[in-house]
């Protein structure tokens, strides 16, 4: 075996791993480990401003490629800061590693109170993560990795935390370098499961289908649309599941939101809900939520996630993708009616909905999509014409809709279009903030700069939070904490080397929006404008 130090060792195995990017913030206790990436320019480092602008940028970057996401940082403070990106790819079922230095294994439960010691740390990142380890041997380093991107890509993804004693890293040994572990194939439902399946969707006269993220998490897209066609039944996705269908597909009722309300409804005669790769929490909440005793099939990889919000008639457990494809050929041997109705005119009619409740927000959303390309993404912060983007702006791909999760990130949504944008980089990355939640992570400005990441961010500046404004104001008719002052948005970006477009309208945001596409690196486009009402009281 080649001796070699553990900070090589660590590079050679996420090389093994097939990682070609790794967010990152240097920091002395990985001084051995940044000197060994100087001899392995094949892996790209994007260096960050803060371990939470690179948390969510390596989050960004797995929900946009599919791929794991990697995030360098020191321990104690370095991980911690990194904590809130961690939770949001645990919330939504994101592969992203956290490699995190840590002191030395001498000084670990001893309370030295060395820089950055906190010797809890995996303990803390074990609550949040699928795993978390403390590498203590430089001959374990390779298998450490290797069982690291095991456990975030088998079964349903989720982050993974790795620490690494700085003289772990230092040291010289022995180390021989495994092959990944091969992740365990994907299989379909039980055949009679599906059988049964078949005949009970057979038997509907009325089905519709609820789709989640999990149909995207395997790549059933083409197995989903080929579903619905057949069945002629209408499709509603989550936030997180829009573009699993194109949004302008005749039979795709457009997402619905997590607080209930102006959601897609789901027609009235409906006797049979598909439930893929959704827990359907997002269709139990609000005035409109799913009624009671409908017959639900609900398809999922996990178990456990079976009648968390419903009861469930038939649950089919496998790999989404190759369930479908074993229950198609099922359906096409039996008689199905299906639903015939004028999807579009029920869809214009959500959007008239809409736009009474959001006359300013879903008109410049539905302008907006006019001059951005069919295959931008998008990402939207926490902010009012964020969450108005999830039911308003069509998007047609998987993976090009990035938002937030439940666990609701104030500020995630300009690192995570970075991530995406390094991951495609030849697509246009537009996304839609505030000016409180674009505030929490601006610095990464430079980032963006230095690296040529070519994201347009649309801030509405209503100097404040404006949706907690919306909610004290309607709840106690007066509010406090909600507002802040703001830099000058056109010296802000120039600081940093951006461009950015300071509009005098709402309904000048796409023309500039347009423009700032063709701006070889970062670039903003602001708008001062009022409170907009935020979706979660208007729906």
């Amino acid at each position: 075996m080649p001796i070699m130090t553990g900070g090589e060792a660590l590079l050679q195995s996420l090389k093994r791993n097939r990682v070609d990017t790794v967010f990152s913030l240097v920091g002395n206790q990985l001084a051995t480990f940044y000197d060994a990436w100087i001899e392995h320019p094949e892996i790209r480092e994007i260096g960050v401003r803060h371990e939470l602008g690179g948390g969510y940028m390596a989050l960004g970057y797995a929900w946009a490629s599919g791929k794991p996401g990697v995030c360098v940082t020191v321990g104690g403070p370095g991980a911690l800061h990194a904590a809130g990106a961690m939770g949001t790819a645990a919330a939504g079922n994101l592969p992203v590693l956290l490699i995190s230095g840590q002191v030395s294994t001498s000084l670990l439960g001893k309370d030295r109170r060395v820089p950055h010691q906190f010797d809890a740390q995996a303990e803390v990142f074990a609550r949040i993560t699928k795993g978390a380890r403390v590498v203590r041997d430089p001959a374990a380093i390779s298998y450490a990795v290797n069982e690291a991107f095991y456990v975030m890509t088998s079964g349903v993804p989720g982050p993974y935390e790795l620490e690494f004693p700085v003289d772990v890293l230092d040291a010289k040994a022995d180390i021989q370098i495994l092959d990944p572990l091969a992740p365990p194939p994907p299989s379909a439902a039980d055949r009679e499961v599906l059988e049964k399946a078949a005949e009970e969707i057979a038997r509907a006269s009325h089905p519709a289908i609820l789709v989640g993220f999990g149909a995207i998490l395997a790549g059933a897209s083409d197995q989903v649309r080929t579903l619905a066609e057949l069945l002629r039944a209408p499709v509603y996705t989550s936030f997180k599941a829009k573009g699993v269908i194109p949004e302008d597909h005749p039979q795709c009722m457009g997402a619905t939101s997590d607080s209930g309300g102006i959601t897609s409804p789901i027609a009235p005669e409906t006797d049979l809900v598909l439930a893929l790769g959704t827990r359907m929490v997002v269709w139990t909440k609000g005035p409109r939520a799913l009624p009671k005793g409908k017959r639900v099939i609900q398809f999922d990889l996990d178990p456990r996630r079976f009648g968390v919000a419903y009861p469930v008639e038939i649950s089919v457990v496998g790999d989404l993708r190759q369930s479908l494809s074993e229950l198609l050929p099922l359906l096409r041997t039996r008689k199905l009616p299906g639903m015939d109705r004028d999807w579009p005119a029920m869809k214009q009619e959500r959007l008239g909905a809409m736009r009474r409740a959001a006359p300013q927000s879903v008109p410049l959303l539905e302008s907006l999509r006019q001059v951005l390309p069919r295959n931008t993404i998008v990402g939207a912060d926490v902010t009012s014409l964020g969450g108005w983007s999830g039911l308003a702006l069509d998007v047609y791909e998987p993976r090009t809709y990035l938002s937030t999760t439940y666990f609701t990130t104030l500020g995630l949504g300009f690192p995570v279009a970075l991530g995406a944008k390094v991951a495609h980089p030849n697509r246009p990355v537009v996304h839609i903030s505030g000016d409180g939640a674009f505030l929490f992570n601006s610095q990464e400005l430079e980032t963006a700069r230095r690296y040529g990441l070519a994201v347009v961010t649309v801030i509405i500046d209503d100097s404040g939070y404006g949706t907690v404004r919306s909610v004290l104001m309607k709840q106690f008719g007066r509010s406090k904490g909600d507002s802040f002052g703001n830099p000058d948005w056109v010296k802000l970006a120039e600081a940093y080397g951006a461009r950015c477009f300071a509009v005098k309208e709402l309904d000048d945001i796409p023309s500039a929006v347009a423009q700032a596409l063709s701006v070889e690196g970062p670039s903003l486009v602001v708008a001062k404008h009022g409170t907009l009402p935020p979706y979660t009281m208007s729906v």
